[in-house]
């Protein structure tokens, strides 16, 4: 059996003394949780804290210190469980039928305004994922998007890409690390294309009803009192 936290599901705590049935006694050092082996008392709370964890990060704007105060526990904790998640998820993919596409840029700054995410090289790994398709891009004048995108179905003007920037203005109201002049900062690359991906699975996939209905059943109803 593997050994994980009652309350969190943390793999990262020390022996504490044994329990008067002679059992091997925790704790997490995470959430500080005194708990032993097949204790498992506090599975519903998890889950329930787990699922309301994502639902704040994902559309509430928080931080992940601002959850960890919330739910009474670490923040890294935080970070690494809803990390996790998106990590398990599947990148968002594009069925082949599709014929026409909008791109659109969206700048963030990672860790100070003298590193801007926007100039690295995305558009390239974007057009990788589209390699399947025989569409129309439909873009603004960026300069970008005219070196990499072919010329004979590349279509520019700003009346075609309404959607696409309508979409990522939700991301901008939805998550705390992409809100202008927001204090929740981001730190890595890598976390920004996975909050990206758990924010694509939440909105549009479908996965902001399993937490839901996860973080209501422990809540005990949808009543508000």
């Amino acid at each position: 059996m593997n050994i994980v936290c009652k309350k969190c599901q943390s793999t990262n705590f020390s022996k504490s003394g044994i329990t008067s049935t002679g059992k091997q006694r925790y704790i997490c050092k995470d959430c500080r949780c005194h708990f032993s082996e097949g204790d498992n008392r506090f599975m519903q709370s998890a889950t329930l804290n787990r699922a309301l964890a994502v639902i704040l990060y994902t559309i509430g704007r928080m931080s992940f210190r601002r959850i960890g105060k919330i739910l009474n526990v670490d923040h890294t904790l935080v970070y690494r469980r809803i990390r996790d998640l998106a990590e398990q998820l599947p990148e968002p993919s594009v069925d082949a039928d599709i014929t026409e596409v909008e791109l659109d840029e969206m700048w963030h700054f990672i860790k100070d305004k003298k590193t801007n995410s926007g100039y690295r090289e995305p558009l390239t790994a974007v057009q990788g994922k589209l390699a399947h398709l025989n569409c129309t891009f439909y873009t603004d004048d960026w300069k970008s998007f005219k070196a990499v995108l072919p010329k004979d179905r590349h279509v520019i003007g700003k009346e075609h890409t309404t959607r696409i920037e309508s979409d990522n203005s939700n991301v901008r109201h939805d998550m705390g690390r992409f809100t202008r002049k927001s204090k929740v900062v981001s730190q890595c690359d890598a976390m920004v294309d996975l909050t990206l991906r758990l924010w694509h699975a939440v909105t549009v996939g479908g996965l902001f009803e399993q937490f839901h209905r996860a973080f209501l059943s422990g809540w005990g109803g949808s009543e508000f009192i």
